[in-house]
């Protein structure tokens, strides 16, 4: 198949159109500061509406709905950045660690950015990531930084994603805040968060809380001005989505026995 798609030129192995097969990694040192409310459409909206056609799950091919596809932004502003530092710990050797954040545009639409790492021997990880989630208004025009209008709604939420022991679905999962300073390069200390498992429906087994920042800040409001003291943050509970996913890989297991 390699061989004919090299002769033939018009050919590709996998992938759905300009959709790649393959997880490409995200971007480390580029973010988005500007989208303007008038609306185009997307890249990807001649693929969605191939996929429409041939009955295919939209949103599990190309990450997007269609209604995002045919009514993106118009004109799209981004910014090269230093980037920031996450350094993890917790995690165990050889896991894969996602770390996800919503940012929300100046029309209110949000979307998430994805990063990916693998633990070491220690369990340690590391990412450089391009967008903040705190600090925003110390940093603009005025002393010659960007005033971008595209915020993070929350923390960096981290995971190893679900395990099942003895019909317990647990992960290791933790939060962290980054600032605005630590993105620009004005302040190259890196955040750290510490992994910690949480179990399905309840809280971290670190702690009696299991959520609350050590930095005393409201951290569910990333789109705050201020600063965090600590960028250590504890654990979150396994969401009711992945509830869904445990069950539906039990109800295959059984399927399948």
């Amino acid at each position: 198949a390699r061989a004919f798609v090299e002769e033939d030129g018009s050919a590709q192995v996998g992938g759905v159109g300009g959709v790649p097969s393959e997880r490409i990694e995200a971007l480390e040192h580029t973010r988005l500061v500007h989208a303007s409310q008038s609306q185009g459409q997307s890249p990807s909206a001649l693929q969605v509406s191939v996929l429409q056609q041939l009955g295919i799950n939209v949103q599990s091919a190309l990450g997007e709905n269609a209604l995002q596809a045919f009514q993106d932004d118009w004109v799209k502003t981004f910014e090269r950045v230093p980037g920031a530092t996450i350094e993890g710990s917790g995690a165990e050797p050889g896991q894969e660690v996602t770390a996800t954040v919503e940012m929300q545009k100046a029309s209110g639409r949000t979307f998430t950015h994805t990063q990916y790492a693998t633990a070491d021997d220690s369990g340690n990880f590391e990412l450089t990531v391009p967008y903040s989630t705190t600090g925003y208004d110390e940093f603009g025009p005025e002393n010659g930084y960007t005033n971008t209008s595209v915020r993070a709604t929350g923390p960096y939420q981290l995971s190893t994603g679900l395990s099942i022991d003895n019909g317990t679905a647990s992960a290791l999962t933790g939060t962290v805040n980054v600032t605005e300073g630590q993105v620009v390069g004005a302040d190259d200390t890196a955040a750290t968060v510490e992994l910690e498992e949480t179990t399905l429906g309840g809280g971290s087994d670190g702690g009696e809380d299991g959520g609350d920042a050590t930095d005393g800040s409201d951290a569910g409001d990333g789109s705050s001005d201020g600063t965090t003291g600590n960028d250590t943050n504890t654990t979150n509970a396994v969401t009711a989505s992945d509830a869904l996913a445990v069950d539906a890989s039990a109800r295959s297991a059984s399927a399948s026995a």
